[in-house]
């Protein structure tokens, strides 16, 4: 959860208790420029990018984690096993000093047995600390060409190909080869790539519970702006398709950017055209983003008309939660709330 000063995390560690951590909300600390119309849009998208980055790698970590001394945790049991090892040595070690004490030969004292079975430790904790950290130098460097990789392939599908299949349409109905229907044609295939995309993402286990959670983070906001208490019960009551959401900010991109597309030259070539959208890209965000403020805010038919499909694709990207789930949603929104009273309408700025 992201509020006007901190965000949250909530997870629940291989020990199945919840692990909350919280810090700074970074763009409360911008400077205007960042909070001027339009160009908050553009700068609160890389936010947004960047959070979704640190929080998917640190619940991942902490989902990975045990409670200490937890019987289930291997490294519990390789510890035991180690330290029983050590126990039965120390034993037959010192068995074998009071056997040969008055012995002329040389035998280790349990000061220095105990000293090397801290020795033993140091060098086990050491080592795991260095397999932690090439474990998350790996994690980062998949991560970054994931990253990369990502870009690729939405810059190919989602302003590459549409230009692409246009051109070859219009080969075969010459008729069509106006500005308008070009920005239309395209826009309507990148809604229908966004739809299949997310449609066959929900179709994965992992996706699903991602989906399940992105619900019940939706119904834990709307408990809050109804004025209901923070309940599993009452949160459960409550819809799972928010016009706030990223979902419908994706949306609404894809339809600004038909508008947009109607600026743009048509008879050029494909890579100058698909240039010029890149380009196009921060404007679309900045209207993109006003909108969804307005549509968070108001509650009119012009907002319910640029809502709509936002709310439709959350049928995919929001699923009903589990109690489980709805507790970590709570959590983490409880985090991130003002301690003091502020304005109703600053609060209520939690995604």
């Amino acid at each position: 959860m992201r509020g006007p000063k901190k965000v949250a995390i909530a997870v629940r560690n291989a020990s199945g208790t919840l692990v909350t951590e919280e810090w700074d909300n970074e763009v409360s600390k911008k400077p205007k420029v960042f909070k001027i119309p339009f160009i908050r849009g553009i700068f609160n998208f890389i936010d947004s990018m960047k959070i979704g980055y640190k929080t998917l790698m640190r619940s991942a970590d902490i989902a990975m984690m045990y409670d200490e001394g937890d019987e289930n945790n291997p490294d519990y049991k390789k510890q035991e096993s180690n330290n029983s090892e050590a126990n039965n040595l120390e034993a037959n070690n010192s068995d074998v000093i009071e056997e040969n004490k008055d012995s002329s030969v040389e035998q280790k004292s349990e000061t220095n047995i105990a000293q090397e079975n801290d020795v033993k430790k140091e060098h086990q904790e050491e080592s795991k600390a260095d397999e932690k950290e090439e474990s998350s130098i790996i994690m980062n460097i998949i991560m970054t060409i994931s990253s990369l990789l990502g870009v690729a392939l939405s810059v190919a599908l989602f302003i590459w190909l549409p230009t692409f299949l246009f051109n070859i349409l219009k080969g075969i109905i010459p008729a069509i080869n106006t500005r308008m229907c070009q920005s239309v044609f395209e826009g309507i295939v990148k809604i229908i790539i966004f739809i299949v995309y997310v449609a066959l993402c929900s179709m994965m286990e992992d996706m699903r519970r991602v989906f399940m959670y992105h619900g019940a983070e939706h119904k834990t906001i709307f408990c809050y702006e109804n004025g209901l208490e923070l309940t599993v019960d009452n949160v459960k009551k409550q819809t799972r398709f928010h016009p706030r959401c990223g979902t419908s900010f994706l949306a609404l991109m894809l339809i600004v950017g038909i508008a947009v597309g109607l600026f743009i030259p048509h008879n050029i070539p494909t890579l100058l055209r698909a240039g010029i959208k890149i380009l196009c890209v921060p404007i679309i965000m900045g209207i993109g983003y006003e909108a969804i403020k307005l549509a968070g805010r108001k509650n009119n038919l012009f907002v319910r008309i640029i809502s709509a499909p936002g709310l439709w694709i959350q049928r995919i990207t929001t699923k009903e939660p589990t109690d489980d789930m709805i507790e970590c949603a709570i959590t983490s929104f409880v985090a991130v709330l003002p301690k003091d009273e502020e304005s109703t309408s600053e609060r209520s700025e939690v995604e």
